[in-house]
């Protein structure tokens, strides 16, 4: 099973045409039966009018990008929480709340029944597990989108989104979809950036060369000298040399006495 799967897989629409294959066939829900249970679970038409659970999926399967098997199957089964979280609010709509967390045992349990090695099984996971995230990446915290943005299964997750969205009709706005995306790619930038000078100015100044000069120097004090030291070094633009920077920390350790 697993090989004709992973081969299908290699786009979207060939694992749909093979999922539905199954379907028609009565052996989906021998197969993937978490998959099978997608069926028949309604969508707020408000948020997915593009149908029910099952067409959403299919559907999100079948506007895949990637060629990438581990991707594809990401989106296959991005949604199978919503198996277990269906709920109705006081107003007759339906929910499905945390079913993003909940989708991961579930698929885990599928996962081992098709025999993906855990790296696959992981991946899969990541992206099932942050595809919520991934909508709102650009309403997240600075170190929630980097730890996303920056982790090695970010294409994956990406894909996952991405086909999430497409599929939603005149929801789908790819405009907005690449700004924020967008948005993402400019913190790691920017990130990197504070981490290039972080590291400059450690070259030139960090607590142990100010205890190297200052040995008597506490815990509060090493902190003010290196503030002093460093609003001078990024003044000068770096351009001062380590003798200099010698002085301006004796200097400051002078004048706190």
């Amino acid at each position: 099973m697993l090989p004709d799967l992973i081969h299908a897989a290699r786009s979207g629409e060939s694992l749909a045409d093979y999922i539905e294959q199954l379907d028609v066939e009565g052996q989906l829900a021998l197969v993937l039966s978490e998959v099978k249970a997608l069926q028949g679970l309604e969508h707020d038409p408000v948020h997915h009018p593009e149908g029910d659970v099952w067409t959403h999926v299919m559907l999100c399967v079948r506007a895949s990008e990637s060629a990438d098997p581990i991707i594809n199957l990401a989106i296959l089964f991005h949604d199978v929480g919503k198996a277990v979280t269906r709920s109705y609010g006081e107003d007759g709509r339906v929910h499905y709340y945390a079913h993003e967390a909940a989708g991961v045992p579930v698929f885990e349990t599928a996962a081992q029944r098709l025999g993906l090695t855990p790296e696959q099984q992981t991946a899969i996971g990541f992206g099932i597990e942050n595809h919520m995230m991934g909508h709102q990446i650009h309403k997240l915290s600075t170190r929630k989108v980097l730890a996303l943005r920056q982790d090695p299964r970010w294409e994956l997750l990406y894909h996952v989104t991405k086909a999430d969205e497409k599929v939603r009709q005149h929801l789908w706005d790819p405009a907005a979809f690449e700004g924020k995306m967008a948005k993402a790619d400019q913190l790691v930038a920017q990130h990197a950036q504070w981490l290039e000078h972080e590291k400059r100015v450690s070259a030139l100044v960090d607590g142990r060369l100010i205890l190297s000069l200052v040995p008597t120097a506490e815990g509060a004090q090493v902190g003010k000298i290196k503030a002093k030291v460093r609003a001078v070094i990024e003044a000068r633009d770096f351009q001062i040399s380590q003798d200099e920077v010698r002085e301006l920390i004796l200097g400051e350790a002078r004048m706190m006495e």
